[in-house]
């Protein structure tokens, strides 16, 4: 069973409550080292189980394409682009004075 201090319960309350109520098991809460109280799901009104919330997100079409894919970044990614500063002093103007 998980234990929390009540500082960190306070934090993510409402994610804390969504994890008991949708599966999870009781939560301990403890103050000053010591278990005060337990969060615990109670049971479904007519034997109906608790089911997530939708996102509506998704169903705007509001969620990024590329959400969840995997990527890589070449292994070069932070290497300075010579080239580029080339470019930069190539077309340096003289400082007039």
């Amino acid at each position: 069973m998980k234990t929390l201090n009540i500082a960190e319960a306070r934090q993510n309350f409402s994610a804390l409550v969504d994890e008991v109520r949708f599966g999870g098991e009781p939560v301990i809460v403890s103050k000053y080292g010591r278990p005060a109280v337990m969060i615990t799901r109670l049971p479904a009104p007519s034997g109906r189980t608790a089911q997530p919330p939708r996102d509506w997100r998704d169903e705007l079409g509001l969620r990024h394409p590329y959400r969840g894919q995997s990527f890589s970044m070449a292994p070069d990614f932070d290497e300075p682009m010579d080239d580029l500063w080339e470019v930069f002093d190539s077309n340096a103007e003289e400082p007039t004075p």
